[in-house]
């Protein structure tokens, strides 16, 4: 049995006494419901022996002596009032250091309020960065817009790109990795800040969590300042990339796509075995179109091509526009297209300019309804990383002064006593 043991035969409040076998060791109920003497081996002395319990050796503590041993059980001496030491004693003028205890456990008014704001500032950063992520993932896998395919397929590098928004799209990778990096992070401080309130240093007692908490409030500011910055600079390049946005420029797109043919077409064969002329020539029949600018006669933007000054049918004189220019041909049939079309150039027999219809093609893969959505979570963003800095400011600020209140009660007790 424990050696802090209820002290029996004893009516009021029951207390505890240490360094004492208690009398009551030497007792036990028997079957008839009578109490039994036994041996107790651990304190011989009190089984057989009356008297005051400041008499034994064991029994050194001057509070000891309002006690004796009665008929073999423990007892107030003379009918007086039973008294505990000091260290035992709830008053807090006997034992201060309780008191002491109390005062550092005792928690600001505020705190609830401060802990609320910032678990809310922190859930709310926390999905606004999710669907960040989830956002820039969605806009990052879009389809390149018609007009995009359309140049491809002639292997024309344009600059700039004729696609709307897609300078935000290749750099959607940076508020990418940031949103996935700020969701790791606040994951673990948002787990650190719980273990701290109400976990594992919660073992440690007041002192460690005091010890801990002013680092924790360094490191929460200075994360949260520096994804505050980092969703800033985002923000200003989501915006700047908006407003760069412009529609294309037909006319630098039209001397482009004519300077290519003039130096690449060189048969309206598609079996030629010319990678680049076969693509003209598929690009043709596929956007149902003629050239570069509209064909007005013999005289067009073939005349320069490799096809007519250097070798193939407009060379010989025997086209004078490639037969998959003509109107309603398709790659099984262009041999045999009308000579009224490719050789004499009557109107109506061919297709209009690729220019125009080019412009018909749309330049929108990503909507502007996406980049707003984009742009307002990134505000969200830095503006909880603001107020997430300002309020582990605020909350060091309340520590401190906190602490040095606790200093000031623990100097007036040690006076006191």
């Amino acid at each position: 049995m424990s050696r802090e043991q209820k002290i029996p035969n004893y009516d009021g409040p029951q207390r505890f006494l240490p360094g004492l076998n208690h009398a009551s060791d030497t007792y036990f109920q028997s079957q008839d419901g009578k109490e039994k003497k036994r041996k107790n081996p651990r304190n011989p002395k009190i089984q057989n022996n009356d008297g005051p319990l400041s008499s034994f050796p064991e029994s050194n503590h001057p509070s000891y002596n309002n006690f004796q041993i009665k008929e073999g059980r423990l007892a107030p001496l003379d009918n007086k009032e039973m008294t505990l030491p000091d260290e035992y004693s709830n008053d807090p003028r006997k034992n201060p250091g309780k008191q002491t205890q109390q005062v550092h456990s005792k928690k600001p008014k505020s705190k609830t309020i401060r802990t609320g704001i910032f678990l809310t500032f922190e859930i709310l950063a926390m999905i606004a960065a999710f669907v960040l992520v989830f956002f820039c993932d969605e806009i990052s896998k879009v389809n390149s817009c018609e007009l995009e395919r359309a140049l491809d397929s002639i292997h024309l590098d344009y600059t700039p790109h004729p696609c709307q928004y897609h300078e935000i799209k290749e750099k959607l990778k940076i508020p990418f990795g940031f949103g996935v990096g700020y969701l790791v992070i606040k994951g673990v401080i948002f787990a650190s800040f719980a273990g701290f309130k109400y976990g594992w240093l919660e073992k440690g007692g007041q002192e460690k969590k005091d010890r801990w908490k002013s680092p924790f409030h360094i490191i929460i500011a200075g994360v949260s300042f520096s994804f505050f910055l980092t969703f800033l600079l985002i923000s200003i390049l989501v915006v700047h990339e908006n407003k760069e946005q412009t529609n294309v420029n037909f006319d630098a797109l039209g001397s482009s796509m004519l300077s290519w043919l003039q130096n690449r077409f060189t048969s309206d064969d598609l079996n030629s075995g010319d990678t680049i002329s076969t693509a003209w020539n598929d690009f043709f029949i596929q956007y149902d179109c003629c050239a570069v600018y509209q064909v007005t006669g013999t005289t067009n933007d073939f005349d320069r091509t490799p096809w007519c000054t250097t070798s193939g049918s407009c060379q010989a004189t025997s086209s004078q526009i490639p037969k998959t220019c003509c109107k309603s041909v398709t790659k099984d049939n262009y041999q045999n297209a009308s000579s009224g079309c490719h050789a004499s150039v009557n109107p109506g027999t061919y297709k209009q300019s690729c220019l125009s219809r080019m412009k018909t093609l749309s330049i929108v893969n990503i909507n502007e309804s996406q980049v707003n959505v984009l742009f307002y979570f990134l505000l969200i963003l830095m503006l909880s990383q603001f107020w997430q800095f300002c309020l582990a400011l605020w909350d060091r600020y309340h520590h401190k002064k906190h602490i040095i209140r606790l200093g000031i009660k623990s100097n007036n007790h040690e006076e006191h006593d």
